[in-house]
Order: C-alpha cells, then sequence, then structure tokens
C-alpha cells in the first residue's frame, strides 16, 4: 500500500480550504435539505425531528450557545483571548491566502487549455495522477 504525498505545490492549508469549499457549497445544501424533510416528516420521531429543527436554527446563527467572545471589543478581552482572537484571524488570513493562490494557480492552467471549462474541483476530480486524492 503506497502513501500518498500531497505534490509540492498543494499544502495542508490549500486542501483544507478545498475542503471547507466543498462542505459549504455541496454538503450544506445536501444537510440542510436532509434535515429539512425529517423535520417536515409527520412520522419522524419527535426527538429527531427536534434534533434536525435545532441544527437548521444553529446554522442559521439562531442558537443560544453562542461564544461570548465573538462580538467583544478588543478592549474587553484578557490577553489569553487576544492571542486566541490573533490566532484564529491568522488561520482565516491563511485559508483565504490559499484560496486565492490555489484559484490563480488553475486559472493559469485553464489559459492553457482554451477548452477547458471545468470548474477547480472538476479539475481536481479530474487529476490521475498520484496526487489525486491526498486522503487515501
Amino acid at each position: 500500500m503506497s502513501k500518498k504525498i500531497l505534490p509540492p505545490d498543494v499544502s495542508p492549508t490549500m486542501v483544507e480550504a478545498d475542503l471547507a469549499v466543498r462542505v459549504r457549497t455541496e454538503g450544506l445544501p445536501a444537510a440542510y435539505k436532509a434535515a429539512l424533510e425529517v423535520c417536515q416528516d409527520k412520522k419522524a420521531a419527535p426527538a429527531a425531528r427536534a434534533t434536525a429543527a435545532g441544527w437548521i436554527f444553529r446554522v442559521a446563527g439562531f442558537d443560544a450557545k453562542k461564544n461570548d467572545d465573538r462580538g467583544r471589543q478588543l478592549y474587553e478581552m484578557s490577553a489569553d483571548e487576544l492571542a486566541a482572537e490573533a490566532q484564529r484571524a491568522q488561520g482565516e488570513l491563511d485559508r483565504l491566502e490559499a484560496l486565492r493562490a490555489r484559484g490563480r494557480r488553475f486559472e493559469d492552467d485553464a489559459s492553457d487549455d482554451e477548452e477547458s471549462d471545468c470548474s477547480d474541483r472538476d479539475q481536481i476530480e479530474q487529476d490521475d495522477g498520484p496526487e489525486a486524492n491526498a486522503f487515501d
């Protein structure tokens, strides 16, 4: 069993960024549809309907357990809270930079092939190289 590794121009951050995009564009709509079907199914167990409804409310931002640190002013935070906020912001910046860099890489690839009109995800799925699936 050979271990597949990422190509040199693809970082773990880029893989995470791609996965985050796929979760948002494919996973969330599918999960929402499934949860909504459970909520609307009169034969579903009440606990299942309540769980599905709660999930929908949480995803929509109506949850009662909001993170207290979000929305607080910087001067209200302790040193540890400021460090955590800085780390969160750096992670988000890294994610966005990876998306931007990846977009440029695929735009450059697409310009070489005038007939290419597939999305980034389709481009990844068509790759037959050893890096085709970094999770195997």
